[in-house]
């Protein structure tokens, strides 16, 4: 009876855990896509590029959303059986809380492997997938943006124009460069030809000049200077075509955890600051933990008598969530400050949650009322009651 009654409890989680991905991604999504959609319609970027860039997109996502959906399935599953009375039933014909436990915490096991995957592996992947796209993107339009007699203004801080395109597209001839991003002086360059030339390591497209003169005047037109030059190179600010995507070097959510860990020893080894990277490899391994924090927490949350099962779940959801996220951001700025160490902040959210759902746990194995649940219940109850009277 006690296997019949684990699968049907895990049978009402699954549905609105895959509701809830869906919806969440989503919503995540959705700012991703409007400034995706522009590339397509400004820049002329292929619908199949901006396909992958979403789904490239997707596991930063997934880290966060699959301990948020879970926490909202379980609530919403037990809100169903206790409102239907199904709770009261199962409780009648022997099956105890830690019963009901069971199929849960294998739900939350699962999820919790699940989202380590995504963050471990599979992020640092999408992550790093996601950024030679954008610049094999950004190289691409480069080369085939810039056209023979047309000033070019693709290139954040510069206009270019090309007299000639010689040897398909890879020489231009005749080359003029208005530029004026790092200084308050005006640098118009003229060359005889020019390059683009690519780096896919360092995710930089350069503009190589050969045989010109810079010619540079002040801002009140009171000075020139003329400077020839054999070679000039002009790395490339593809800003305005696709926003912030040209690194130096690897992010670290790009980083793998082997990678992170050198990293980290090599900015110890300089004694420089290495609080960023300790941040990404950490919270690898303690946000898919909220999945184990949420699953135990849910269960005497969810089985707790309530004005509204849909409502009830949906408004608990959001205070553990909130609460949660609080604690964790709280936690940062302390350990940037150096009160605290990163370890302890990004772990304390789990800590807390946990322990609160443990002891949340016995007092409702041993059917005593929880606190702040009542005052929870009576605030809805009064709202509902207001709500109902006005209308």
């Amino acid at each position: 009876m006690k296997k019949t009654i684990h699968f049907y409890l895990i049978k009402e989680i699954i549905g609105p855990f895959l509701v809830g991905i869906l919806v969440f991604n989503l919503l995540f999504l959705m700012n991703a896509i409007l400034k995706l959609t522009e590339l397509v319609v400004n820049k002329g970027v292929r619908v199949i590029d901006i396909l992958r860039l979403i789904l490239y997109t997707i596991p930063s996502f997934l880290v966060y959303t699959i301990p948020m959906v879970l926490l909202m399935a379980v609530l919403s599953a037990l809100g169903r059986l206790s409102g239907d009375n199904e709770i009261t039933a199962m409780k009648a014909s022997g099956i105890s809380l830690y019963d009901l436990l069971t199929p849960i915490m294998v739900v939350s096991l699962i999820c919790y492997i699940s989202a380590s995957v995504v963050a471990i592996h599979v992020l640092p992947w999408a992550n790093h997938s996601y950024s030679e796209l954008i610049f094999n993107i950004a190289r691409t339009k480069a080369r085939i943006g810039i056209k023979e007699r047309t000033f070019n203004s693709d290139f954040k801080g510069l206009v270019l124009y090309v007299n000639e395109i010689a040897v398909r597209g890879k020489k231009l001839k005749g080359v003029l460069v208005s530029e004026g991003r790092e200084t308050e002086e005006a640098h118009t360059i003229i060359a005889r030809e020019g390059y683009i030339i690519s780096d896919p390591k360092s995710f930089i497209v350069t503009l190589r000049l050969i045989d010109g003169n810079i010619h540079r005047t002040g801002r009140d037109l009171d000075t020139y200077q003329k400077i020839g030059f054999d070679t000039y190179d002009i790395n490339l600010n593809l800003g305005t075509m696709i926003e912030e995507k040209g690194a130096l070097n690897k992010k670290y959510k790009e980083m793998s955890v082997a990678e992170l860990q050198e990293k980290i020893g090599a900015l110890r080894a300089k004694e420089e600051n290495c609080f960023h990277p300790l941040q990404v490899l950490y919270e690898k391994f303690s946000l898919p933990f909220a999945c184990m924090v949420f699953g135990l927490l849910s269960v005497p949350l969810g089985v707790q008598s309530k004005p509204s099962g849909n409502l009830w779940g949906f408004v608990l959801s959001l205070g553990v969530i909130l609460i949660y996220y609080c604690l964790l951001t709280f936690g940062e700025i302390l350990a940037k400050n150096g009160n605290i160490p990163l370890s302890v902040a990004l772990w304390t959210p789990n800590f807390c949650l946990g322990a609160l759902g443990a002891y949340m746990l016995l007092k409702t194995a041993n059917e005593s009322p929880i606190g702040i649940v009542v005052w929870t219940e009576r605030i809805l109850r009064k709202m509902r009651s207001r709500s109902y009277h006005s209308s």
